[in-house]
């Protein structure tokens, strides 16, 4: 990991962090008061968070902990669950319906697939669709080719965000092709064009489950970093994150500087209390 050189810091924006003006009284993103759901790993006293907006929970746990299960409760899509939750101030069990509407899921095989058969274009043509009212206009290409170049100006922002910070010098963030198959990309830029097309959605939640999908490190490095890093150029959504591992989580928020990324809120599903020191030290920094 290197430091900020003076020049790059300009990219950055430490106010940029989608919470609300001074004076005002911010509701959090996510409010968890001992929530467990049936047939998952989580154990008691249960799961038990608040993540302010633009801030970002990750939930971590081993093969069946529950990590799916708990990600799609949040976002209103499964019932069940034992304790409380709010997201943005609407009861999880009051009003599923309108938690559904805040919260945007990025490719998921059963409930948000992307369609292999189609191009990039023609998924982020969906996408934008969908986010209009009835009765739902055509978008026309030119809204889509300038979805695809805001996607890759941002790519391009993280592409070097990991190379000065991570020292990543091939980093394998790459440039969305439109007119590719979804089925011929590779694993990460399938990632992140799941990723795209749900924010199109403009949701102020972001759902991204299982990023142990990619299997390569420097992978799952750049994943993390497009999805926490903060700035100018970075939405101001609040990511819930699913994974396995936790490694390279911990070395990015190790190595990158807390204004240049998002503050980040780490549960672990089989031992929530132990979560609540990791969020701590991932923070704010281990204490000697």
């Amino acid at each position: 990991m290197h430091q900020v050189d003076s020049a790059f810091t300009e990219l950055f924006d430490p106010d940029h962090d989608g919470r609300r003006g001074e004076g005002e009284e911010a509701t959090p993103a996510l409010s968890l008061r001992g929530l467990r759901l049936p047939g998952t790993r989580t154990g008691p006293p249960g799961l038990s968070v608040d993540v302010a907006a633009g801030d970002a929970l990750v939930l971590c746990g081993g093969h069946a902990a529950g990590k799916t299960l708990t990600l799609l409760a949040l976002a209103g899509r499964a019932r069940g669950f034992c304790g409380e939750a709010e997201v943005l101030g609407q009861g999880l069990r009051s009003r599923p319906g309108r938690v559904r509407a805040l919260v945007a899921l990025a490719e998921h095989p059963v409930i948000a697939p992307l369609d292999e058969d189609l191009s990039v274009e023609r998924n982020l043509a969906a996408a934008l669709t969908l986010r209009r009212i009835p009765p739902w206009p055509v978008v026309g290409r030119a809204a889509v080719r300038d979805a695809l170049a805001e996607i890759n100006a941002a790519l391009g922002y993280a592409r070097e965000f990991t190379r000065r910070v991570l020292g990543l010098p091939h980093t394998p963030l790459p440039e969305l092709d439109g007119a590719s198959l979804v089925e011929d990309l590779p694993p990460l830029a399938r990632v992140l064009l799941g990723i795209e097309a749900a924010r199109a959605a403009r949701a102020p939640i972001l759902a991204v489950d299982d990023l142990d999908v990619l299997r390569e490190r420097p992978d799952r490095m750049a994943a993390w970093a497009y999805l926490l890093l903060r700035g100018r150029q970075s939405p101001a959504d609040t990511p819930i994150i699913t994974a396995q591992d936790d490694t390279e989580l911990l070395a990015l928020c190790a190595g990158v500087p807390p204004e240049s990324r998002r503050r980040v809120h780490l549960l672990r599903l089989e031992d929530p209390a132990a979560g609540d020191v990791l969020a701590a030290e991932t923070n704010e920094g281990k204490k000697s």
